[in-house]
């Protein structure tokens, strides 16, 4: 972490540089991708990973299309923004303005990739699901 008064490159666990003696208190801690991806990849849909690296609106946004999710549309664009938030958190991208993103990707991007595939796999079975009410009925005339 560099000080913001003199630019010494200091411990990350320091409370103030050891060359000019700036406390670092007011200084946010980063947060890890492990951590940001683990939770949007478990509680993306409630929004939890926006509340922690400091965007409640998305947050509410999530839990408002949550609550709507029985709708097909609204939970497949919650499925959507948790997918794109998970890739940003891979890419250290994620729109934040009071939280860092630190650490290995690794982690980040195979929960991506699994979510990915659970996205599609869930899209596919909304098809093969509305197919067995649809197709007979149109096959009828």
């Amino acid at each position: 972490m560099l000080c913001p008064n003199c630019s010494n490159d200091c411990s990350e666990r320091a409370i103030s540089c050891p060359q000019c003696g700036e406390p670092f208190s007011d200084i946010i801690p980063p947060i890890e991708k492990t951590h940001a991806a683990l939770f949007a990849f478990f509680l993306g849909g409630l929004g939890i990973h926006d509340f922690v690296l400091g965007n409640p609106t998305r947050g509410v946004l999530k839990i408002v299309l949550n609550i709507f999710g029985f709708l097909i549309v609204p939970a497949f664009v919650c499925a959507l923004l948790i997918y794109l938030d998970l890739r940003h958190i891979t890419k250290g991208t994620y729109s934040t303005k009071t939280k860092k993103l630190t650490g290995d990707d690794s982690v980040a991007l195979a929960l991506s990739i699994i979510y990915l595939v659970f996205f599609i796999l869930g899209i596919l079975g909304i098809i093969a699901f509305s197919s067995l009410f649809f197709l007979p009925t149109l096959t009828a005339f």
